[in-house]
C-alpha cells in the first residue's frame, strides 16, 4: 500500500486516467490523464522557482480545481502548504513564510509568485514524489482564537482512506460544496480523486449548481450548512432535483431534525449529519430523521475511537450523566501543533474537543453544545442548538442560529437569527418559543437574508453577538428601541 498521499494521487490518476474528472462552468471536461500531467506542469514550475522541500508556501488562491492543484504539487515537492488569508494569524504564531502564491501574472514582487494561464502547459518531466510535504490548517476558532494543525503526507493519505471505509466511497459523480481553502474541502476532493468519480463545485448561483448536478449524474453532495441551505432555497423556488442523489452529508455544524426532514422532502434522499475536528478527523455519521424530536444526535463513533467524559474539575463522568467530551483517536490520525510540532493528543491519544455531551441508552453520542458557546442565562448554561430545534420546527422558519445577546444588566438573553419562509412573523415566533421553553427568557428576533458562517462552514455566533452589541450601542428612536428585538435586518 502506498504511503503518502501523492503516491496514491498519482496511483489513481493513471488507473482512471481515461475517465472524466471535472468540469468548468464551459462544459470543459478534465481527465484523469489531464489532472495528473497539469499537476506535473505545477510541480516543475514551482521547482523552477526554488521551491522544495521544507519551504513554507501561503497559497491564496479561490479557484477550487486551481487550488487543489497547487496543493497537490507543492506537497509532491515536500514542500509545507500554509493558509494563505491568515497571513495575522501566522505571524502571531511567528510563522515566516517563504512564498506567496495567488492569481496574476508571473512576477508580483519578492516572494511573490503570480498563477495565471500560462501554467496549463505540458510537462517536461515528472519530478518525482519527495513523501515530505505538510499541510497546516486553521481550526474553526470557535473556542477562541484559532489554532495551527500540521498534517503530513501519510496522515492525509490516512485520513482519506478512514473516510472512504467509515463513509463509503462515491458511487458516481460528486458535488463538493465547500470552499477552495476550506480543509473539508481538500478532504472531500482527495476522497472522491482516489474514487475515480467525476467530481462537480459550486457554480455561481445554488440554482446553477443543482442544473448541473442534474445534468451530470450527481449521487451524493458533501455540504456545508451555508450551501445545505442555499440547494434547499433553490430548490423551494424551482430549480431541478437531480434525479440520481443518493444522499446529502452535512458537516460544520449540527442540523435540527426539522432542518434534515425539510432537506429530505425536497432531494428525495437521506440528509447525514458528519461529526468530526481537524484534531480528531471524522468520528460519526448520522441520519438526523432517524432521531425525531431530538437535537443534537451525531451517532455511533466509528470503530477505533474512544471517549470519555469529564466535569470540569477533569474528573471522569458516567456517559449516561455526560460533560465534556475527549475522544481517544487512533495514531494515524493524530495531528500536531505547528510550528512547535508538539502533539496535540496526550500520550495515551486523547484529545480534548471543546464539545459537551453524553451518550444515551441507545449508545448514540448527543452534543450538547461547545463549552465556549454555551449561553448563561441567569445561571442556567444552556446550548444554542436547543433553542435553534424550538425555533426551526416553527412552520415559517428555513433555519436558526442563537446567540448570546448581552443586556444591560450584565446578564445574557437569547438572540435568535433567523432565516425567515413565507409568511413569517417574528412576533408569532416569539410567542411560539415562549410556549415552548420553560423559563421566561428574553428573546431578540431578527430576520437575515444569510447567517454569517466561519471558514470551516459552521454557524458565527461570535460575529451575531458581535452585530448585535454594535446595534444595541448605535442611537435609536425610543419607538425602534421599543422594537428592537422584533426588528429586521438584512445582509
Amino acid at each position: 500500500m502506498n504511503d503518502t498521499l501523492s503516491q496514491r494521487i498519482e496511483e489513481s490518476c493513471a488507473a482512471f486516467a481515461d475517465r472524466p474528472f471535472s468540469v468548468d462552468g464551459a462544459g470543459t471536461v478534465l481527465t484523469f490523464g489531464q489532472l495528473f500531467l497539469t499537476l506535473l506542469a505545477f510541480s516543475e514550475r514551482l521547482s523552477a522557482r526554488g521551491i522544495g522541500e521544507g519551504q513554507r508556501v501561503a497559497l491564496a488562491v479561490d479557484d477550487m480545481v486551481l487550488s487543489m492543484l497547487l496543493r497537490l504539487a507543492l506537497l509532491r515537492l515536500g514542500a509545507t502548504v500554509l493558509p494563505g488569508t491568515r497571513a495575522v494569524l501566522l505571524a502571531r504564531h511567528g510563522v515566516a513564510v517563504d512564498w506567496g502564491l495567488r492569481p496574476g501574472t508571473e512576477d508580483l514582487g519578492p516572494g511573490e509568485i503570480g498563477v495565471d494561464a500560462a501554467w496549463f502547459a505540458p510537462p517536461h518531466r515528472a519530478l518525482p514524489v519527495s513523501g515530505k510535504g505538510r499541510i497546516v490548517r486553521t481550526t474553526s476558532g470557535t473556542t477562541g482564537t484559532p489554532k495551527l494543525r500540521v498534517v503530513d503526507e501519510a496522515g492525509l493519505l490516512a485520513r482519506v482512506e478512514h473516510g472512504l471505509r467509515e463513509r463509503g466511497a462515491p458511487e458516481g459523480p460528486a458535488y463538493i460544496g465547500y470552499a477552495a481553502g476550506s480543509n473539508p474541502g481538500f478532504n472531500m476532493f482527495c476522497r472522491v480523486l482516489v474514487s475515480g468519480q467525476l467530481q462537480l463545485y459550486q457554480q455561481a448561483t445554488p440554482t446553477h449548481s443543482l442544473a448541473q448536478m442534474a445534468r451530470f449524474g450527481a449521487v451524493v453532495a458533501y455540504l456545508p450548512p451555508g450551501a445545505y441551505f442555499g440547494l434547499c432555497e433553490a430548490r423551494e423556488s424551482g430549480a431541478p432535483r437531480p434525479e440520481r442523489l443518493a444522499a446529502l452529508q452535512v458537516g460544520g455544524g449540527g442540523l435540527s431534525p426539522a432542518v434534515a426532514a425539510r432537506g429530505e422532502a425536497l432531494f428525495g434522499c437521506p440528509v447525514l449529519n458528519s461529526f468530526g475536528s481537524n484534531e480528531t478527523g471524522s468520528l460519526a455519521l448520522h441520519r438526523v430523521t432517524d432521531t425525531q424530536g431530538e437535537t443534537g444526535v451525531v451517532g455511533r463513533l466509528y470503530p477505533g475511537f474512544a471517549i470519555r467524559f469529564e466535569d470540569d474539575l477533569g474528573r471522569e463522568m458516567p456517559a449516561a450523566e455526560g460533560g465534556h467530551i475527549r475522544i481517544r483517536v487512533p495514531e494515524s490520525l493524530r495531528v500536531c501543533e505547528y510550528p512547535s510540532l508538539a502533539p496535540v493528543a496526550d500520550s495515551d491519544g486523547w484529545v480534548s474537543t471543546g464539545d459537551m455531551g453524553r451518550v444515551g441508552a441507545d449508545g448514540l453520542l448527543r452534543l450538547t453544545g461547545r463549552r465556549s458557546e454555551l449561553l448563561n442565562l441567569g445561571g442556567d448554561k444552556i446550548a444554542p442548538s436547543r433553542f435553534e430545534a424550538i425555533a426551526e420546527a416553527h412552520p415559517t422558519v428555513r433555519a436558526a442560529a442563537a446567540f448570546r445577546a448581552p443586556n444591560p444588566d450584565g446578564a445574557d438573553d437569547v438572540g435568535l437569527a433567523i432565516l425567515p419562509g413565507a409568511g413569517f412573523d417574528a412576533e408569532d415566533l416569539g410567542r411560539w418559543m415562549a410556549a415552548r421553553v420553560a423559563n421566561p427568557y428574553r428573546f431578540h428576533i431578527a430576520t437575515h437574508r444569510a447567517l454569517p458562517l466561519t471558514s470551516a462552514g459552521k454557524i458565527d455566533r461570535k460575529r451575531l453577538t458581535e452585530d448585535f452589541v454594535a446595534a444595541a450601542t448605535q442611537p435609536e428612536p425610543p419607538a425602534s428601541r421599543a422594537n428592537r428585538q422584533i426588528e429586521e435586518t438584512e445582509r
